[in-house]
């Protein structure tokens, strides 16, 4: 059984993640895109709740990266370094990835 091991730093999705659904579609799952807009739309989700989940499409058949995506249950992490710490942060937006 896989443990996560995390520092009080850490945060994780506040909101019902089974209530999300497919309501943004983004193409790709880049570094930018997870540290930006999936962040963003989890914060908003967090704050306020919500089912807008996201489905990441990939167009190249063997995307090793939506692979390991579906094994986390679509959860992954963004670390923020600032000048009080560093906090990783468990981001939950994504709801379901798609590929060729």
């Amino acid at each position: 059984m896989l443990q996560l091991r995390y520092r009080k730093t850490c945060s994780f999705p506040a909101n019902d993640r089974s209530q999300l659904r497919s309501r943004i579609v983004h193409f790709g799952f880049g570094a930018f895109h997870r540290a930006h807009q999936a962040l963003l739309t989890d914060r908003v989700l967090n704050a306020s709740g919500g089912d807008w989940g996201i489905c990441e499409i990939s167009l190249f058949s063997g995307d090793r990266l939506m692979s390991q995506l579906r094994q986390q249950d679509h959860l992954f992490t963004v670390l923020e370094k600032g000048a009080q710490g560093n906090k990783a942060i468990v981001v939950g937006a994504v709801h379901e990835c798609l590929k060729r």
